[in-house]
């Protein structure tokens, strides 16, 4: 009985291995796909759309990341956040819930996603919906939605070759490789002084779901 117990639960271990190859392999061909296909390929201005599990707590974290520039490896990112309206502040560490993700998802065509320039947004942790900045951005108006914005000569600059300029131009850079290959966000550190070689950073890999390229 021992015996038919132990070939068993093998033979459980094993099925249950062959799956889950199967279904990585089956997961990895649909992707190769999507990036064939030009509405998913990466580019700047994509958008790219992620989920974090927590472990301990079990809560889904859901990302929605608009693609600000491309340096061969280097891929910065820029969260899509929402102000709630005129007056009214959002803490600078708002939180997709799972309503707001799946609606732009579905309606990532038609919905309206301003970039603001960083020096047009304050760097409190709140911020508010001005008259100045409607005025500068009329879109708001539509949606409330934005991301932070480089500048025109920013967008095709290289990596600095001074300290401080190299951390500020890694800050929120992402590994084409991994979200190509692996369909995983995998953070840069700032530099890797004094060689100012940036480095994948250890730790969390935010699952990408989706990129979507909008229509022009």
């Amino acid at each position: 009985m021992k015996l038919e117990t132990i070939v068993t639960t093998l033979s459980m271990i094993a099925a249950a291995s062959v799956f889950l190859y199967l279904k990585k392999r089956y997961n990895q061909r649909l992707w190769n796909e999507a990036m064939a296909n030009p509405d998913h390929q990466l580019q700047t201005g994509s958008f790219i759309f992620s989920k974090r599990n927590e472990v301990q707590s079990k809560e889904i974290h859901y990302s929605i990341f608009k693609v600000v520039r491309i340096d061969g490896e280097y891929v910065k990112l820029s969260n899509i956040r929402q102000f709630p309206g005129k007056g009214n502040s959002v803490n600078t560490n708002f939180l997709m819930t799972a309503e707001h993700y799946e609606s732009i998802k579905n309606n990532i065509q038609q919905v309206v996603i301003t970039g603001i320039l960083a020096e047009d947004l304050s760097q409190k942790s709140n911020l508010t919906l001005t008259e100045d900045l409607l005025l500068k951005y009329p879109e708001l108006n539509k949606s409330g939605y934005y991301f932070e914005d480089l500048a025109s000569d920013e967008k095709n600059k290289p990596l600095p070759a001074d300290v401080s300029g190299c951390q500020r131009y890694m800050n929120q850079i992402y590994s084409a490789e991994h979200i190509i290959k692996n369909w995983r966000l995998r953070l840069y550190s700032s530099t890797d002084l004094p060689s100012l070689m940036p480095s994948l950073e250890a730790g969390r890999r935010e699952i990408i779901e989706v990129i979507i390229n909008k229509r022009n």
